[in-house]
């Protein structure tokens, strides 16, 4: 086809071609857009300098990114564009020079993408899989999971939120919806929702300083962050695998649960009281921390399994679930959130309680085709049990009863949708880093986490004053949109094992 393309056009025709389908990184295809995203003008009035600058960008445009760690790369293979052009006599090794000092002037605004946070991380699948050569060749269509029109919801919700909270010290926040049945995300979104925005404060380090880091996807990176209370029902949901249920009593009251980490731990309530008797299903409705910890150490595992080395059934559950952040060594302290997860892994494990237990994985992208339309990627994905029908009935029974959950968050609190059963659990982790609710109906779940990038603490509030209005404004434009659908009930439980 090249010999046959030589033989029919003269070189200027083929190169013209070339240069105006030829890719420059930023989704910029063609000289003239890779002109107007690089220097904001038109080709026909960029300088020699900027010219050579574009000439340079297509060996590796990804790589070469003047936004990128290798900008002096770029302006090197520059360089040495312009000392070809004065080797052939295009100019004198004079006008060279002085070409060679021109100040380059990027523009500061990169060209802006549509659900950025989601669409880097599907472009960052692709390379890793197929490499970015074959990506930029191959003129293969992807289709996502994305819904266009729930994304831009979120990304209100999510920009209202930032700012709202910005009097609680809390300047980022995050939300992942995915549809429980198909695994498939339908939003995804950081902080401004604007991928370049400016960090702040200005002039803080972006990855150590900054309250607000844009190009960090908080949802899906590592590390991770605390979960607080949102990791209780994966503790739960263990003793209810092991035949507790929701009427089981345990003793609110302070406790002294021996020496971990070289010092007694003697956890205590949000409120620092004690409520004295209490049943499970109130402990979690109510977040209560210590009952929680005696679920932990007398229903779902025992301290000597935490003390032994041996991987907790609680961790196990968690993992099972889809939690994969979880390294040893355990402690009590897990119950209340003190390891680190994803948001999006949080999302996904919400998931298998919508859906009686089944789990899998999420999905970004549903099908890749070929330039001939080929299907050469399909997502046939399918679910697999990993918790029994009814602990994951009881969970969704506890979480969804607002009337359980009224003492502590109100009857008509930004957790509750009237007409609308839907299961929320809300964490706050120590020295309040960390804000989270996460909810879902049987056919929707979304999560929100809130706080600051650099992980410093917000203002000493609950967690459901800075993620659960975001979470609220996001689910109640939603679920318009999802038939009305109630959580089956849980059966009744046989006799409950005998307490240790």
């Amino acid at each position: 086809m090249a010999l046959e393309l030589d033989r029919r056009y003269p070189k200027d025709q083929i190169l013209e071609w070339y240069l105006n389908q030829v890719p420059f990184g930023q989704n910029a295809y063609g000289i003239e857009a890779a002109s107007q995203t690089y220097f904001k003008k038109s080709v026909s009035e960029i300088s020699l300098g900027e010219a050579a600058v574009l000439a340079a960008l297509i060996q590796a445009p990804s790589r070469l990114s003047p936004y990128g760690e290798n900008k002096d790369e770029l302006l090197a293979r520059k360089d040495d564009i312009l000392d070809q052009m004065a080797a052939k006599g295009i100019f004198t090794p004079g006008e060279i020079e002085e070409t060679k000092k021109e100040e380059i002037n990027f523009a500061e605004k990169r060209i802006q993408i549509k659900a950025p946070y989601f669409t880097l991380w599907v472009k960052q699948q692709l390379e890793e899989k197929y490499g970015e050569g074959f990506l930029r060749e191959k003129g293969l269509k992807v289709y996502t999971s994305l819904d266009w029109e729930v994304q831009k919801i979120a990304e209100e919700a999510v920009r209202n939120g930032v700012e709202r909270n910005k009097v609680y010290n809390a300047h980022n926040a995050a939300l992942v919806a995915i549809e429980p049945e198909t695994g498939e995300i339908i939003s995804m979104t950081v902080g401004t929702g604007d991928y370049y925005a400016s960090p702040y404060p200005e002039g803080c380090t972006p990855g150590v300083s900054c309250l607000f880091d844009p190009q960090f996807n908080v949802a899906i990176k590592s590390p991770g962050r605390q979960p607080g209370s949102a990791f209780k029902p994966f503790v739960y949901v263990t003793a209810f695998k092991k035949g507790y249920d929701d009427k089981t009593t345990v003793i609110d009251e302070e406790t002294n649960f021996g020496v971990w980490g070289e010092k007694e731990y003697i956890p205590q309530n949000y409120d620092e009281k004690f409520r004295g008797e209490v049943t499970l299903r109130e402990a979690l409705a109510q977040s209560i921390n210590v009952p929680s910890v005696k679920v932990l150490l007398d229903f779902a595992d025992s301290p000597e399994i935490f003390k032994s080395g041996y991987e907790p059934d609680s961790v196990k559950t968690a993992k099972e679930l889809g939690i994969t952040t979880l390294k040893p060594p355990y402690g009590p302290s897990i119950v209340l959130g003190g390891w680190e997860v994803k948001l999006l892994e949080m999302v996904s494990a919400y998931g298998v309680f919508a859906t009686d237990g089944l789990r899998i994985e999420p999905v970004s992208i549903l099908k890749i085709e070929d330039l001939a339309g080929n299907i050469i990627e399909e997502n046939k994905k399918t679910p697999k049990r990993v918790l029994d029908k009814n602990p994951a009935r009881l969970i969704n029974d506890i979480l969804s009863d607002n009337e359980a959950r009224a003492p502590l968050f109100g009857w008509r609190s930004a957790l509750y949708f009237e007409g609308y059963q839907v299961a929320v659990k809300t964490g706050t982790t120590q020295d309040y880093r960390d804000a989270w609710t996460i909810g879902y109906t049987p056919l929707l779940v979304a999560g929100v986490w809130a706080g600051n990038s650099d992980n410093s603490p917000t203002a000493q509030k609950p967690g459901a004053m800075l993620s659960a209005p975001i979470f609220h404004n996001f689910m109640e434009k939603v679920l318009p949109g999802y038939p009305k659908e109630n959580f089956e009930n849980p059966q009744p439980t046989e006799e409950a094992p005998s307490l240790p």
